[in-house]
């Protein structure tokens, strides 16, 4: 059986593959055809051997297969794989249905992440710092090196109405990936990001037997922790309280998860 994780971006995707990979027999997931859409353009198709080359980074040494398909880039996928019209919800829903023609019946994984705020706070410093992730040992894994080297920096320099963007966006995508888990239809396991980090076991006990496995008896260690230290997602949330105040009391609008702050301070 496939295992298919969907989530938004900054959610604990990779995370969650990591410990897929690590428990052994949920694949190797990943989103393995982002290389084929980066370098192909929008009207490009998916051939046999394009798929078969995606099916092959995700497979285990048993020959499961594991993927990740991210909300954002999901409508593309179902394009180049043929689906027809102009519906983006069609487009993602028609990616999963192929795949599962393809590689045979999935195990379904829905990750989201509760609070929006952390979220949105992810994307923004991911961007600004390019720091991704952070190993265990308390190494950095970055990417795309930005013009700011730390989260104090990011701090100092915040613009709230990029945030603002970052907010919305995450907003959008989470309704978007609601809507497409539901044309889907079950059974998907819903697994937050929260619980992963809080109650890792009674987490991956609910994906090994949704995915038909086992939860072995020694778990291995993770390899990730957050990035995002507790003092800096309060500082950043206050320094965005502020803004959110500043905005409504001229009259502007401001995100959905702000109306309770500016509700407050009224």
């Amino acid at each position: 059986m496939t295992a298919i994780i969907l989530a938004t971006q900054r959610t604990g995707s990779t995370l969650l593959c990591s410990e897929f990979e690590n428990l052994g027999g949920l694949g190797r997931p990943g989103e393995h055809f982002l290389p084929w859409l980066r370098e192909n353009d929008e009207a490009a198709q998916l051939s046999t051997s394009d798929i078969e080359e995606v099916f092959a980074r995700g497979r285990d040494d048993t020959g499961r297969l594991g993927l990740k398909l991210m909300a954002d880039y999901l409508p593309r996928i179902g394009k180049a794989m043929g689906a027809r019209g102009e519906d983006p919800l069609e487009h993602a829903v028609h990616a999963v249905d192929r795949v599962e023609a393809i590689a045979g019946p999935a195990a379904l994984f829905r990750l989201d992440r509760s609070d929006v705020f952390d979220q949105a706070l992810s994307s923004y410093l991911a961007t600004a710092t390019g720091l991704f992730f952070r190993t265990s040992d308390g190494s950095v894994t970055d990417r795309d090196r930005a013009q700011l080297d730390s989260h104090e920096a990011a701090l100092a320099a915040f613009d709230g109405k990029l945030f603002d963007t970052y907010v919305v966006q995450v907003e959008r995508d989470k309704a978007f990936l609601a809507e497409i888990c539901d044309a889907i239809g079950p059974p998907i396991l819903n697994v937050t990001y929260e619980d992963l980090v809080s109650d890792r076991l009674t987490s991956l006990a609910a994906c090994c037997a949704h995915g038909g496995i086992r939860l072995p008896e020694a778990v291995p260690d993770r390899w990730m922790r957050k990035v995002v230290g507790q003092d800096h997602r309060d500082r950043f949330r206050q320094a965005a309280e502020a803004f959110w105040e500043q905005r409504a009391s001229h009259g502007y609008p401001v995100p959905a998860i702000a109306q309770c702050v500016v509700q407050a301070a009224e």
